[in-house]
């Protein structure tokens, strides 16, 4: 099995010839040869496959990465074997960016490591920490800080450059096929980048938790293991020393991972931006945003599930213990709910279990009254 990194090159030991015609070297990439062949930057161990020979695709193994550095042919060739031998089978992408060209009808992946979504994340929940974000990798994972609206928009651009349907359904539409991750070996980890802020740690869980695609832990940051750039981002499990575990981190880790298996809305259902006011400001906040995962029709609803929405409100902000705000739904999903029985009482399940209503009649958006969210943390009013 071979498990190195795959580079779109040939197996040449002329170094003059590697530098001529082998251009998508990037900094921090370095060729080096030796017994013949290129190997990945200067470990003689991981030598570098050669693509362009068709044989290769045959005995590489599961663990693929870097996959922009083989040209897409290679990944027409590659899925079409796979999905040959297995149907069902799921190919994900290491691609950075926003990259819908990778994915969907007629592309190689099913979905991809979707690290675009961790620059928003961040982004918005640590961008009043003065994030670290020279510990980043630069290019497409720079973290910049964002407010509600950018983040919005950046949301909207990605959740529209992967729906390859025109109903937003989950069939054909890549945003629930995604890894949604905030940090992997590549980068530096998350905890690191929020400097050390365990609560804003545990927030960009929960809203990867709530957002379509599957979220993805990066082993050892559920019991707060930190690090910087290679190679502090890759330490090992803290095994033999639990007594250094984060274990409320941890908890906060179970807990965001049970309310995506509880509420099926937040596996399948639709998204949409939802209006927020400050009830101090009467304002729209920039350093609160809000969201609806809604399952209202049989589309995208879970066999046996019946109606199925969680309204999510994230607090970025610590500058006050508890902020209310009020919530005005879109009035598309506004007026689907109000049509059906049962589905204009939330509850909070996330933080202080208050219960709430959704108003609205039938020429109006609607809204719910009165959030409560606490500081550097978030609100899910689910069904109850």
């Amino acid at each position: 099995m071979i498990t190195s990194r795959i580079v779109d090159c040939v197996e040449y030991d002329d170094d003059e010839f590697v530098h001529q015609h082998m251009g998508y070297f990037k900094t921090g990439y370095t060729s080096h040869t030796t017994c013949g062949g290129i190997t990945y930057t200067f470990k003689f161990s991981m030598p570098k496959s050669n693509t362009c020979e068709p044989s290769v695709g045959i005995f590489l193994g599961a663990e693929i990465l870097s996959s922009v550095r083989p040209k897409q042919e290679f990944w027409m060739d590659f899925c079409a074997v796979v999905k040959a031998a297995q149907p069902d089978a799921y190919l994900c992408g290491e691609v950075f960016g926003l990259n819908p060209a990778w994915v969907g009808p007629d592309k190689p992946f099913d979905g991809l490591m979707n690290y675009f979504f961790g620059t928003c994340s961040l982004g918005f929940l640590g961008g009043g920490m003065e994030l670290q974000q020279e510990q980043a990798i630069g290019g497409d994972f720079y973290v910049e800080p964002l407010d509600a609206d950018a983040l919005g928009a950046s949301l909207e651009k990605m959740l529209r450059a992967y729906d390859f349907t025109s109903g937003g359904t989950e069939a054909g539409n890549a945003n629930f096929l995604h890894m949604n991750c905030i940090d992997s070996h590549d980068t530096a980890r998350a905890l690191h980048m929020l400097r050390g802020s365990s609560k804003l740690l545990a927030l960009n869980v929960l809203f990867q938790c709530t957002m379509p695609g599957a979220p993805m832990v990066y082993y050892g940051n559920e019991v707060g293991v930190t690090g910087g750039r290679d190679p502090e981002t890759r330490r090992a499990f803290p095994w033999h020393t639990p007594e250094t575990w984060d274990l409320e981190l941890f908890e906060a880790y179970k807990r965001a991972i049970a309310l995506r298996k509880k509420i099926p809305a937040l596996r399948n259902g639709g998204w949409q931006r939802c209006r927020l006011i400050d009830k101090d400001t009467m304002c729209e906040p920039a350093d609160a945003f809000a969201f609806i995962r809604f399952c209202l029709t049989s589309d995208g609803t879970e066999a046996n599930s019946g109606p199925s929405v969680a309204i999510v409100v994230l607090n970025s902000s610590s500058t006050k213990d508890m902020r209310t705000f009020d919530v005005e739904v879109p009035s598309n999903v506004a007026q689907a709910m109000l049509s059906l029985e049962g589905v204009t009482n939330l509850k909070d399940l996330w933080g202080g279990g208050e219960s709430y209503t959704l108003e609205g009649d039938a020429d109006s958006q609607g809204i719910v009254r009165n959030v409560s969210v606490c500081k550097y943390s978030a609100a899910v009013c689910a069904l109850e």
